[in-house]
């Protein structure tokens, strides 16, 4: 029974704390070096681009023809490697843009990270849903927020 409740614990520990699964590596702390971009292109309006780029805490913000750049917390780039983290994001490889039904005139997004641990790119499509398809689209969403850029455009 205590091994159970250890068990049950510790799970709920980690979904309360974010913390990573063992067989994952530590993706590591922020640094000068931290990259993460992620770039949204097309879908139903024609020309559509929104992309932030983190390098350190340095971001570049983009949507449509205007752009902008801002310091970001090094907490908030630490959140952002915590839900790459959670996603085990750099293990993911294949073909994210091709789901049975997928909804029409979605975006494809392209997120391309270098961190301590290694780095990715992953490209996937907003049509489609479930599994991995929908964590990459929550983790699109922490990246958005957690990177300023939703609070940037809104102001725009």
């Amino acid at each position: 029974m205590t091994r159970s409740f250890t068990g049950t614990l510790a799970m709920t520990l980690c979904g309360v704390t974010g913390c990573s699964s063992s067989n994952s590596p530590d993706y590591g702390p922020p640094s000068a070096t931290t990259a993460i971009e992620l770039v949204q292109t097309g879908g139903f309006a024609a020309g559509n681009v929104r992309s932030v780029k983190i390098v350190g805490t340095a971001a570049t913000y983009t949507a449509g023809d205007r752009t902008d750049q801002a310091t970001i917390a090094t907490a908030d780039v630490a959140a952002m490697i915590d839900a790459l983290e959670q996603v085990d994001f750099l293990a993911l490889h294949g073909d994210y843009t091709t789901c049975v039904n997928p909804s029409t005139d979605q975006p494809n997004v392209t997120i391309t990270v270098a961190l301590a641990a290694g780095m990715n790119r992953v490209v996937h499509y907003l049509g489609c849903a479930g599994g991995t398809f929908d964590d990459l689209a929550a983790l699109d969403a922490h990246i958005f927020e957690d990177s300023g850029f939703a609070a940037w455009v809104a102001t725009r």
